[in-house]
């Protein structure tokens, strides 16, 4: 649990979206905060930014992934944070085109009705 101290001042907004603070990312992960950003550039660290509308207008959900660990801000329209939350999270490893084509090609020959 990241203490509630740790986050003041962690998150901007800029004219592109939030800004959240690379020692927030790196406690969140327990990681030295000097290699967040070269495990985001190696694709190690993940992100996904969404903005609220409807009744969620003026919030976004920022979601990171590293490893085997999920971490989720809500954010408002004046960049604090509403809640936070860090879980386990298993990540499927997605099948090559071809490896799905080769499959679908098999069971059509095995079963011709399909």
């Amino acid at each position: 649990m990241i203490p509630r101290e740790a986050m003041n001042g962690q998150v901007e907004l800029s004219d592109t979206g939030p800004i959240v603070g690379v020692s927030l990312i790196a406690s969140a992960f327990d990681l030295d905060p000097g290699v967040v950003q070269d495990l985001m550039r190696a694709g190690k660290i993940t992100s996904r930014c969404e903005r609220g509308v409807g009744k969620d207008a003026g919030r976004w959900r920022l979601t990171f992934w590293h490893s085997d660990r999920t971490f989720r801000l809500i954010v408002d329209e004046n960049a604090s944070i509403l809640s936070h939350v860090c879980f386990p999270t298993i990540r499927q490893r997605r099948r090559s085109s071809q490896a799905s084509h080769a499959r679908a090609g098999r069971q059509s020959k095995s079963n011709p009705g399909i």
